[in-house]
């Protein structure tokens, strides 16, 4: 093959198509763009249509996306920036790592992406013993499983 001509090469990359269109997709593969328009068209349908992702999904996602946006100015409100007194700045930060007003520090009013869910999972699993390798209460009691 690699002392073939270019236009052999042409040729035999046609003929390997057109045996793959006499197969059972024939009528589709004629219909279908080509695999780059199909993959632009792809990009540009999946972007306005997404739908709401999981916190698993998000975790996943935010590998892939840049960092965030870092708060700048930690004596404002990140969501309204309003001023927040210094003691104010230690008990309204967020487990996000932003600095809220009173009307901002609850993790609904601002659209916190934190997980708390499995951050709590994981500090449960952690500090929680297994009790199924010590018995408690004696013999009397029978342990409900």
């Amino acid at each position: 093959a690699a002392a073939d001509p270019p236009s052999a090469v042409g040729a035999a990359a046609a003929a390997s198509a057109a045996a793959v269109a006499d197969g059972p997709l024939a009528p589709e593969a004629a219909a279908s763009p080509p695999p780059a328009a199909a993959a632009a068209v792809l990009h540009a349908d999946s972007a306005p249509t997404s739908a709401p992702r999981s916190p698993l999904s998000s975790a996943a996602s935010s590998a892939s996306t840049p960092a965030r946006k870092a708060q700048a100015k930690k004596g404002r409100c990140f969501a309204c920036h309003l001023r927040v007194p210094l003691v104010k700045q230690t008990t309204n930060r967020c487990r996000c790592d932003y600095v809220f007003c009173d009307a901002h520090r609850y993790p609904d009013k601002h659209s916190c992406e934190f997980d708390f869910k499995a951050s709590d999972r994981v500090n449960l699993e952690k500090h929680n013993p297994k009790l199924n390798e010590r018995r408690k209460g004696g013999l009397s009691f029978t342990r409900i499983d």
